[in-house]
């Protein structure tokens, strides 16, 4: 499985946003030359926690997510060009832990970077949950009986979150770049 590329769900997802009727006054072409530019941004290193983390691990360490994959979009409305439309697949090694694999959906001149409720981290966007390189059901994902309301919820955030999540995040981001374009 090679976790760094968009896979072909993934892949349809992205198919489906750009060719949502919502959309029917714009066009997307894609764009490969800004896309090659992408990979060469530096790594973003988040902290894991603090002092108050339960492990010692959670303390010392940070994650590095470089940008692994990437489709942009040119995005035009009649014949000028108007924005740009990313779809990042961010993607960080992990020596003991399973890899963090994210997808974020960005445009230039995002004016309020709305953040979904289940993004793993601001700019980062979603951590999918997958089982045998699918995004698996949100029923599929078994959280620790013990936890409930927002506990169970953090737990979909730090462990992956299933299909129906990453659909609404798309649809989130979908919505959030309409009110921005408009």
């Amino acid at each position: 499985m090679n976790d760094s590329k968009f896979t072909f769900d993934e892949k349809k997802m992205i198919e489906d946003f750009i060719n949502d009727k919502k959309f029917k006054t714009f066009t997307f072409k894609h764009d490969i030359f800004i896309a090659e530019s992408i990979y060469t941004r530096p790594k973003i290193t988040l902290d894991r926690g603090n002092a108050t983390s339960e492990n010692w691990s959670d303390r010392m360490l940070s994650d590095d997510f470089v940008v692994s994959d990437c489709l942009v979009y040119k995005v035009h409305k009649k014949t000028k060009h108007y924005n740009s439309l990313y779809f990042l697949k961010y993607f960080s090694k992990k020596m003991l832990s399973k890899d963090i694999i994210t997808i974020c959906i960005d445009w230039d001149n995002n004016k309020s970077h709305y953040f979904h409720n289940f993004e793993f981290y601001p700019g980062i966007g979603i951590r999918p949950f997958y089982i045998n390189n699918h995004i698996t059901l949100d029923s599929r994902i078994e959280a620790p009986p013990t936890l409930k309301g927002t506990a169970q919820a953090d737990y979909k955030i730090k462990n992956g979150c299933g299909i129906e999540t990453v659909e609404d995040y798309f649809n989130f981001q979908k919505d959030s770049f309409l009110k921005d374009m408009s």
